[in-house]
């Protein structure tokens, strides 16, 4: 408990066993003695567990701790914790008899654990600074740009990415399909924790060039080095009212599919994105779970930008407690 404290955790998310009775005495002694530390949640199940500390880290950034029972807990838990992984979420996953853990003096988790991008305006600072035109890849899982930006241009790889000559890519861990369907005259730069991803069987990230490192810093300092050296401002005007237009055609073209299934019996996939876009609050949090609409709702749905949107990885059936795990943060 000391530990979770001195990690500054919220919350321990608990489906336990009998092996964790000194940890239960010392949240006791922790309320009687009215000292702060975290709060005590304990699950039916351990993939609640799990995908409530994923969704409350997504919103807030901050670590949380899971404790599940000994090995068949922690492998009901581990389709989340595979989720998490996959996707660079922290947790401290504590599994197994040992009653007590040592504490590293001055420990300090670091600014590594912010893994959404949003936390610093993601690429919105860097692509308005120069008005570059910003495409979501069809395999992400998070919102990073407000989808009614006037430099947002959909969901994919359109045709004019082969017209390009510096495309950034950013955690992109699968940009292009088929891998050889890169962009033909383009440059590719690469920024990524983990550029490499090893666990993957096949990963082919098409890149002349890899900036290795915390994605977040290495935005916020290339946005730093570019804002001081002298802009073409009136190149810069003209790219700016060029994807504004581009913008506005594709947001013309999405109403009319819209438009064109509205009247349908049956309430159509896109219909119900519209809808939603329309009347939920500018607040509100999509946790997607989908599988065969998930095209229609990366198109149709309008989250605004970060903390907006989300999509676990894994197995299916964690988005209800993810989604809880968002509305307790």
């Amino acid at each position: 408990v000391e530990a979770f404290r001195r990690l500054d955790i919220d919350y321990v998310m608990a489906s336990p066993g009998s092996e964790w009775g000194a940890v239960w005495e010392a949240l006791a002694r922790q309320k009687v003695t009215n000292t702060p530390g975290p709060v005590y949640f304990s699950c039916a199940h351990e993939t609640l567990a799990v995908d409530l500390a994923i969704g409350y880290t997504v919103l807030t950034g901050r670590m949380q701790a899971v404790m599940l029972h000994t090995g068949v807990g922690f492998l009901q838990g581990s389709m989340g914790v595979d989720g998490a992984n996959r996707l660079g979420i922290p947790m401290v996953v504590m599994s197994g008899e040992a009653l007590t853990y040592g504490d590293k003096q001055g420990f300090n988790p670091g600014g590594q654990w912010q893994a959404n991008l949003s936390v610093v305006g993601g690429p919105q600072r860097l692509a308005e600074l120069f008005a570059i035109p910003v495409i979501e890849g069809n395999q992400a899982t998070y919102a990073n740009f407000p989808m009614d930006h006037p430099l947002h241009q959909g969901v994919g790889q359109p045709e004019f990415l082969d017209d390009c000559d510096l495309v950034l890519t950013i955690r992109c861990r699968a940009p292009w399909y088929p891998p050889s369907n890169r962009p033909k005259k383009a440059t590719i730069v690469a920024i990524d924790e983990t550029p490499f991803r090893t666990h993957m069987v096949h990963h082919a990230a098409q890149a002349d060039l890899f900036l290795e490192g915390d994605a977040v810093a290495a935005i916020q300092l290339l946005t730093e080095a570019l804002r001081s050296s002298k802009l073409d401002e009136k190149a810069v005007g003209e790219r700016r009212a060029r994807w504004a237009a581009e913008h506005d055609r594709l947001v013309a073209a999405n109403r009319a599919e819209e438009e064109a299934v509205a009247g349908n019996k049956v309430i159509h996939p896109m219909t119900l994105a519209a809808a939603m876009g329309t009347v939920m609050p500018d607040n509100t949090f999509y946790v997607d779970e989908t599988i065969t609409h998930r095209g229609i709702l990366q198109r149709h749905l309008q989250n605004r930008g970060p903390q907006s949107y989300f999509r676990p990885q894994g197995g299916l059936g964690q988005g209800l407690g993810i989604a809880l795990g968002a509305k307790l943060a």
